[in-house]
């Protein structure tokens, strides 16, 4: 192997390969290496923000309402905004020194090209549910993910179809995971020939050998097969066929990974731009923690919010770069937001209201969505999306903003979205429409 070896990524990012639990079908060798198309459709990179984020410093601004409270309920003086899209955009010094401008030079750099939902009722202000409801639209646990359901909905046979860097990764059996671990693992899985990964000479037979054990695992496959003639016992035999051929698509990813990779989040975004581009990837889970600010939260959130929406640009001005911006989905959400006001620590606690944004292939641009009020309380919306403020009207909903993101990547109405269907008060609401 080159430069862009594997072992590198091992200390940089972390990655495995979970064994494959999709689903399958058909004659054995259906899903074998040689038979993939590269993927070409979407790709959605989902972002959590794990531990419940500070809307209130960022896309849902709320104000101190003057110099001499005693207990302000923020300490961001000023909002700007930008077409629809409305962000916190005064830090005083005292409290954040200047770090509050990177989040506002996000904002004014992408808001043209973004959609805003606030006031989103989470239903609840425990973390666990919280981040399951945000990332599968339902409360109810053992429910894919968005990108768990779109990989297994647009091509589950890939070899990197789900990757998953942390935060909720529930797949519920629809797609195999390739999960943040350990990428040497990966390294062994592309090259199980080779005793030593980076080395393409340390073979463990010639050639030769290797072709014949190829050629002798296929024939037993096919007769263990035939001997079979329940659905089930065909399908784990697929799988196996599956995982064993879809080495050499692996291999692909090298040809696309950056000469130099980032540490931490960033690297993981080079990681699935890559390993989409080598056609092998349809969605990745990228997850940051540190947003439980409960002590600190002038310093502590902003500081965490800084570095997610210093990774949200790399990933888009990444992606614009490559040429496949068009094609890329970017979403950010969290647990929930947090209490207006701060607490004996200077800090935040849970608050039962959250906020998703997004931007890229598929996403209006400059469009905001649903409203909490002055307290931060969830507002209602009406059928046309306009805000109501009646106590009787339904609240945005994470399922409402589910149900949207299937229909915007075309996974709406497949047999596993009517596997996992989205309730909400009412018909889940088209929030794009």
């Amino acid at each position: 192997m080159d430069r862009r070896s594997f072992i590198k990524l091992a200390s940089l990012t972390g990655l495995s390969v979970v064994a494959p639990t999709a689903f399958a079908g058909g004659d054995i060798g259906t899903n074998r290496s040689t038979s993939f198309d590269p993927y070409t459709g979407p790709l959605l990179l989902s972002f959590q923000a794990s531990g419940g984020w500070e809307t209130r410093f960022h896309c849902n601004p709320k104000l101190m309402l003057s110099a001499n409270e005693g207990n302000p309920r923020s300490h961001v003086t000023a909002s700007e905004k930008i077409g629809d899209i409305e962000f916190a955009a005064e830090w005083p010094d005292e409290f954040f020194g200047g770090r509050g401008l990177e989040i506002t030079e996000f904002y004014r750099k992408h808001a043209q090209r973004m959609t805003v939902i606030n006031g989103i009722d989470q239903m609840t202000n425990g973390h666990d549910e919280g981040r399951t409801h945000t990332a599968t639209g339902t409360l109810n646990m053992g429910n894919p993910t968005l990108g768990a359901l779109m990989a297994g909905t647009k091509d589950a046979s890939l070899p990197m179809a789900y990757l998953a860097f942390g935060g909720v990764t529930e797949t519920a059996g629809v797609v195999a995971r390739t999960r943040a671990a350990n990428i040497d693992v990966l390294a062994r899985v592309a090259y199980p020939e080779l005793s030593d990964p980076n080395n393409p000479d340390s073979t463990f037979q010639p050639q030769p050998v290797l072709d014949m054990i190829t050629s002798a695992q296929e024939e037993r496959d096919q007769a263990v097969l035939a001997q079979q003639g329940l659905p089930r016992f065909k399908n784990s035999v697929n799988r196996l066929y599956s995982a064993r051929a879809g080495s050499d698509e692996l291999r692909k990813l090298q040809d696309y990974l950056p000469e130099n990779i980032e540490g931490g989040i960033l690297g993981q975004i080079q990681v699935a731009l890559a390993a989409y581009q080598a056609g092998l990837c349809v969605s990745a889970e990228l997850s940051m923690g540190g947003f439980d600010t409960h002590g600190n939260s002038d310093t502590a959130a902003v500081d965490r919010l800084t570095q997610l929406f210093a990774a949200l640009d790399f990933a888009y001005e990444s992606a614009t770069e490559l040429g496949i911006m068009d094609k890329v989905m970017i979403t950010a959400g969290s647990d929930f937001s947090r209490t207006l006001g701060y607490n004996g620590g200077q800090g935040a606690d849970h608050w039962p209201v959250g906020s998703v944004i997004a931007m890229g292939a598929r996403i209006p641009e400059n469009r905001l969505i649903g409203a909490s009020d002055d307290n931060n309380r969830a507002l209602g919306i009406n059928p046309d999306l306009t805000v109501n403020t009646t106590n009787t009207t339904r609240k945005v909903t994470p399922a409402d903003v589910h149900h949207t993101l299937r229909k915007a990547l075309g996974v709406d109405d497949g047999e596993i979205a009517y596997m996992f269907p989205l309730s909400a008060d009412g018909e889940p609401l088209d929030l794009f429409a």
